[in-house]
């Protein structure tokens, strides 16, 4: 960004500015915040060098103006992993945000003391000095995250003494320290909650869940991934009195899909229910889905990634049943193959020529097909009629998928996405190390999946002809993911140089068949593209821009 040539009033349009990370000057700091004058939202997490000077601290009366004035409209402010913020920092920047209406703190990654020794004062911000402030805000306070801090018990317990403060959004990720000593007072002091995230709290148990599902009556928004304490038996069919439209139980293990079978099963059930997390979850019950839709109808995300085993049983109740699902996500499930995706069990023949042959059943009942995948597809798909395979209740049927990630799930191939890929409104798609799907996939793809944005294709055996396909026909393509795609070479950049004109970000790390040439050629040609990492290619360059 260029800020030398920014004048007083050329930022007043910016809402939102995120220096996250960035190694800036006080000075630069202090110029942003002056030609920013409407900021909504500011992130400095991470922005070390602004606290080590001890600049923030100055009585300089121009400091205290920007900072005042740049603060008038604020409501979000992310503050984390900052190794030197102390009291005295602390104090500093929040003393102007009095009269605003700053309603969201992050502090993420922050060292809090309760007590500070006259030693480590001035190392440490101390927690007296940030209850001072949530009390003086107590009443605008929305919104508190503290994940990854060394959060307390105790700490929970001052928080929860605030009477006026109602917060609606609270997240305390991996904060390890607390257990259910401080998370039930606290969670009774807050009723009027709408999310929670208490994600990786290994230490809490049942009394905390039941809690929340009786003091909580509005909460929409409950994680709880690795929470490995709780007993999904004593809480999770107690949920349904909640109006809870995202659910996340991944890698709880003492949860599984019984618990959450018996909770659909009450009278109730989850009817606001849109997502539903529940990846590296354990095997996944045939009872479930049936269940689900009829008492979760408004569900549109499921993720079951890394799920150890999913049935054919299984996965036909979810085609036949959460037909409006938006994001499907069973990247990492082993037990995916073509016959899940298919419907049906299935004698694969993959890339083999009808030669006369027909489509039908063996005399197992297993489904056979013969259609020939080296000719053009489009033959192959006006066969409908004559192929079973067409004809099953499949993956199709989700034909409002807008996200798919199907990343190792390598015993798919060819057969299944040929049969089965109708998605009109596919924006993301990942089959990244399905090492079975070639070119007559991305040709599938390419034919009934228009609308896909951003595609990965690493560690499959796609060619420059697939590369081809992509480039002239996915006509807003705008992220491209091929690392350790072998069999391609400087022809297929090529190929995205002269057609893929939408696109924004590409990865060729580990393409043994590029050249640092042609890459650098693409750079210059390409001005669309933001973001090229080609690491370890060819010429042994490591770049990435």
């Amino acid at each position: 960004m260029q800020l030398s040539g920014l004048g007083e009033g050329d930022g007043g349009y910016v809402e939102q500015l995120v220096l996250e990370n960035c190694s800036i000057t006080f000075a630069t700091f202090t110029h942003m915040l002056s030609v920013f004058s409407n900021l909504h939202t500011l992130n400095i997490t991470g922005c070390n060098s602004l606290f080590m000077t001890g600049q923030l601290t100055s009585s300089d009366a121009t400091l205290q103006t920007i900072l005042s004035t740049s603060w008038n409209r604020l409501r979000c402010l992310e503050l984390g992993n900052v190794s030197y913020l102390n009291d005295d920092n602390f104090a500093a920047l929040f003393q102007n945000t009095n009269q605003t209406t700053l309603d969201t703190v992050t502090l993420r990654s922050i060292k809090l003391a309760y007590y500070l020794e006259t030693m480590t004062r001035g190392s440490l911000l101390c927690f007296s000095t940030l209850l001072t402030f949530i009390k003086s805000r107590a009443s605008l306070l929305s919104s508190l995250t503290v994940d990854y801090s060394n959060v307390t018990d105790t700490m929970l317990i001052d928080l929860s003494k605030v009477e006026e403060l109602k917060l609606r959004h609270v997240s305390v990720v991996s904060c390890r320290d607390v257990t259910d000593r401080g998370m039930v007072p606290f969670v009774i002091s807050q009723s009027e909650l709408l999310s929670i995230d208490m994600s990786q709290l290994k230490e809490i148990t049942a009394k905390v869940v039941l809690t929340i599902e009786e003091s909580c009556k509005h909460l929409r928004t409950l994680r709880m991934s690795k929470c490995n304490s709780i007993v999904g038996r004593k809480t999770i069919p107690t949920l349904n009195s909640l109006p809870l439209r995202h659910l996340n139980v991944s890698e709880c293990h003492r949860i599984d899909s019984v618990d959450l079978y018996d909770l659909t099963t009450t009278q109730s059930g989850l009817p606001a229910l849109e997502i539903l997390e529940m990846e590296n979850f354990g095997v996944i019950s045939e009872k479930l889905f049936p269940m689900l839709s009829t008492v979760s109808s408004k569900l549109q995300t499921l993720k079951l990634c890394s799920v150890p085993g999913i049935s054919l049983q299984s996965m036909i109740s979810i085609y036949s049943n959460l037909t409006d699902l938006k994001c499907l996500k069973l990247a990492w499930t082993n037990s995916v193959n073509d016959d899940l995706l298919l419907g049906t069990v299935t004698e694969s023949r993959r890339g083999r020529r009808g030669q006369g042959q027909n489509c039908g059943s063996d005399k197992e009942g297993e489904q056979k097909c013969c259609c020939d995948f080296t000719s053009d597809l489009t033959v192959v798909q006006s066969m409908e009629s004559k192929c079973p395979l067409f004809s099953t209740v499949n993956i199709s049927n989700l034909s409002k998928l807008e996200s798919l990630d199907l990343s190792s799930c390598n015993k798919i191939s060819d057969l299944s996405i040929i049969h089965t890929f109708r998605f009109p409104h596919l924006r993301h798609l990942s089959l990244s190390m399905c090492t079975h799907v070639t070119d007559a996939s991305v040709e599938a793809l390419c034919l009934n999946c228009g609308a896909i944005e951003r595609l990965n294709l690493s560690y499959t055996p796609v060619t420059d002809a697939g590369i081809k396909l992509v480039s002239k026909r996915l006509k807003i393509l705008r992220a491209l993911f091929l690392t350790n795609c072998v069999a391609i070479t400087d022809s297929a950049i090529g190929y995205l140089e002269a057609y893929a004109f939408q696109l924004n970000e590409l990865d060729v790390s580990l393409c043994p068949g590029i050249t640092m040439e042609q890459i650098n050629h693409f750079q210059r040609s390409v001005p669309t593209v933001h973001s090229i990492k080609s690491r370890f290619i060819s010429s042994g360059t490591f770049i990435d821009t």
